[in-house]
């Protein structure tokens, strides 16, 4: 990106979507909380902002443990997903008024038969139909999109003509896709 990593101050902060690819990123410092709810963490008061420093960028990373695991179960849907994101904007906006907030969207659902079979049926949990995560996931991307916040949206980029995560992944990967979202935006520079 052109600027020495000394210079730039970009941080994620959330679930496990906010280390993978973002790693590999040398300007962008990684801050897993590990596997965080959305609810989690508009409810919860300390996320390691004090090792952060004030006027950074900060990047925040969650919703895809509630899209895959809990939504489901609390309908209807499209209220629990409002509800999640309007919790999720409170707390942001308690951020914000020390860090540059930059929102990162939802990754894309993985199919859950595909996970089973890359993974050799590693036990990862899944609630409801995969079409259905997919329904939860671009709702709950759409109103994180309508925040007013910037928001990264490279979910094109790790779908596939359906929508799911390619190739079986829980994961992003590839990094490119953020790199050029954060040059673009002249994040950090």
């Amino acid at each position: 990106m052109g600027v020495s990593s000394e210079e730039i101050k970009i941080y994620t902060l959330g679930d496990s979507h906010s280390w993978h690819a973002w790693l590999n990123i040398p300007e962008v410092t990684v801050k897993t909380i590990g596997p965080m709810t959305m609810h989690g963490m508009a409810t919860g008061s300390s996320f390691g902002l004090k090792e952060i420093p004030k006027g950074s960028y900060l990047i925040c990373c969650w919703g895809e443990i509630d899209c895959r695991c809990h939504v489901h179960n609390h309908q209807p849907w499209q209220e629990c997903i409002n509800k999640l994101v309007e919790g999720y904007l409170e707390k942001i906006k308690e951020f914000a008024k020390d860090y540059k907030v930059i929102l990162f969207n939802v990754v894309p659902p993985p199919k859950a038969e595909k996970v089973v079979e890359k993974w050799g049926g590693k036990d990862f949990p899944f609630v409801g139909s995969n079409e259905v995560r997919l329904q939860y996931v671009k709702y709950m991307n759409k109103k994180l999109k309508e925040s007013g916040y910037p928001f990264i949206d490279v979910y094109d980029h790790y779908c596939d003509e359906d929508g799911f995560m390619l190739d079986g992944n829980v994961h992003i990967k590839d990094e490119q896709p953020l790199i050029d979202w954060l040059t673009k935006n002249k994040v950090g520079v």
